[in-house]
């Protein structure tokens, strides 16, 4: 009998986990279901990800006329350098979806494997669906992206392995201390500040124990150690940042909604429309907290087995989101050019929130009721998603086909008109596949991305009568004298301007520029220099 209630249990794991493995292949078919899906900055990160490309393995000298190596180490080399991997065998198109298909799988392994790391409740994982299509994921920002489970990873490893004291570990801890610098900023921060608090829980075990600090004390130098190069690195980006650009701070009110509404979940709209969804996962988990908290208060009365170094274990990653949430009401939501700061650390706080949930055993009847809740809340935001996105995908491929028409090596510029935020780097789809030059590319504008514009030899673009001195269609000046006519203009969508600028961008067309190529649903039109 024995035997058999063990068995059933092993039956009743392998089916768990073969259901979680189909939870995660089928939380692909948005991705899988389209030719391209079309995220805000996907274009722009492929496109940047065919520059290096071109210089690092074709050594195409073309290219260094336009671009140059950023002078600083900066981080967002994650995406780009597995984008580039991937490139080697793939087309754009693929390039992106098979980098969209590795995140999406990984981090919720990532997120169950920290989990079960700490001996968690593993029902939580399922918690990382909806995480994983967060609003981070629809602007397509790949490096904090594929930096989410390279963080997850690492916690995970080095909680299984910190009280090894090999060498080994302590390499591996600084590997993973660079990928993440190279990920993102914010992560690395996070990551810091998870390194800082399992060092105060060691020494809390120490004083607990009674035991020597010697050991506690090698172990620190080896892990100062191993995330020096790392700390060296983050301390020289912060150090070169610009002082004087704009600083945006939220008030507390706006960042409480926030945290009620679950913004980082939130994608194209904050009215009920999605809030419906963030509102019911957030019930769900208040009560998987009450639900925890019950059944431990029911084991302690009943049972009476716990000590007080086994419950001050479990507050470690309550603890983590606590000091995530403090950073999160006191950091500008935008500072020294890099945004988006209070979103990317709702979600943190709220990933290490339910890892800090994970620690509360439950019922097994809660357990069954919160995956069904979850996934059912997941796929009907996912269908949601989905009709959103079908135009925006549709439009993404009418753009991809305009390479086609476009000559290798030739100079683009792009007039945005169709008023779409989620749409505005859409003509970097164009130089992903084919080397194209277009003044379109804002990472070669900023400061923390691998490439920047080479302004002193990069050469200005304009059409027609249409020069960087003017007010309707951005052109980026230049630091020299080397004026070109672009080879072709391409035009989203039509919406008007204003009579004066509609007026000057048409008779340009008109007059310099023959219509190579419109889509079916006249979304992208291509014209073509007349000689």
């Amino acid at each position: 009998m024995a035997y058999k209630i063990n068995f059933n249990k092993k039956g009743w794991h392998y089916a768990e986990k073969i259901f979680f493995l189909l939870a995660a292949l089928a939380s692909l078919w948005p991705i899988l279901s389209t030719p391209v899906f079309a995220m805000l900055d996907a274009p722009a990160h492929l496109y940047n990800t065919k520059l290096l490309y071109e210089l690092l393995i074709k050594h195409n000298e073309t290219v260094k006329q336009y671009y140059e190596f950023n002078h600083l180490i900066v981080p967002n080399w994650t995406g780009h350098i597995l984008m580039l991997f991937l490139m080697l065998f793939f087309n754009a198109v693929w390039t992106q979806k098979i980098f969209i298909i590795i995140y999406l799988v990984i981090f919720p392994y990532s997120f169950r494997y920290l989990i079960s790391s700490n001996k968690g409740n593993i029902t939580l994982s399922y918690f990382a669906f909806p995480l994983s299509y967060s609003y981070f994921f629809f602007l397509g920002f790949f490096n904090f992206l594929i930096g989410l489970p390279i963080t997850l990873f690492g916690m995970a490893y080095w909680m299984r392995n910190s009280s090894a004291g090999k060498l080994k570990n302590y390499l591996i801890l600084a590997l993973f201390s660079l990928l993440i610098f190279f990920s993102h900023p914010i992560l690395y921060a996070v990551w810091c500040a998870f390194i800082a608090l399992f060092f105060l829980y060691e020494s809390a075990y120490c004083l607990y124990d009674k035991k020597s600090f010697k050991e506690l004390f090698k172990s620190t130098v080896c892990v100062v150690v191993a995330i020096l190069p790392s700390l060296i690195l983050a301390m020289l980006y912060l150090i070169n940042q610009p002082k004087d650009e704009l600083t945006i701070k939220l008030k507390s009110l706006e960042l409480l909604t926030w945290i009620i509404n679950i913004r980082s979940l939130l994608v194209f709209s904050m009215d009920i429309n999605e809030l419906k969804y963030t509102y019911f996962l957030l019930y769900s988990l208040i009560g998987i907290l009450i639900s925890g908290l019950t059944y431990s208060v029911y084991r302690f009365i009943k049972k009476q087995d716990k000590s007080i170094l086994q419950v001050i274990t479990k507050l470690f990653w309550f603890d983590l989101s606590i000091l995530i949430l403090i950073l999160y009401f006191i950091l500008p939501d935008e500072s020294n050019g890099g945004g988006y700061i209070s979103s990317r650390l709702n979600l943190l706080f709220f990933i290490f929130l339910v890892l800090g949930f994970s620690q509360l055993k439950q019922f097994k009847l809660i357990n069954i009721l919160f995956v069904i809740a979850v996934l059912f809340a997941f796929n009907t935001q996912l269908f949601y998603f989905n009709s959103i996105m079908k135009p925006l995908n549709k439009n993404a491929e009418a753009v991809i086909k305009l390479s086609d028409y476009i000559e290798e090596g030739k100079t683009l510029i792009s007039i945005d008109k169709s008023q779409n935020w989620m749409q505005g780097h859409l003509c970097n789809y164009v130089g992903a596949n084919k080397l194209i030059f277009t003044q379109e590319n804002y990472e070669a504008s900023k400061r923390y991305f691998p490439l920047v514009w080479n302004m002193k030899a990069r050469p200005e673009l304009y059409f027609g009568e249409v020069k960087s001195d003017n007010t309707c269609v951005y052109l980026m000046p230049v630091e020299n004298k080397n004026k070109i006519e672009a080879d072709y203009v391409m035009l989203i969508s039509n919406y008007p301007i204003n009579q004066e600028c509609d007026s000057l961008i048409n008779s340009s067309l008109n007059n310099y520029y023959k219509l190579l190529y419109k889509s079916d649903n006249e979304f992208v039109k291509l014209f073509f220099k007349k000689i």
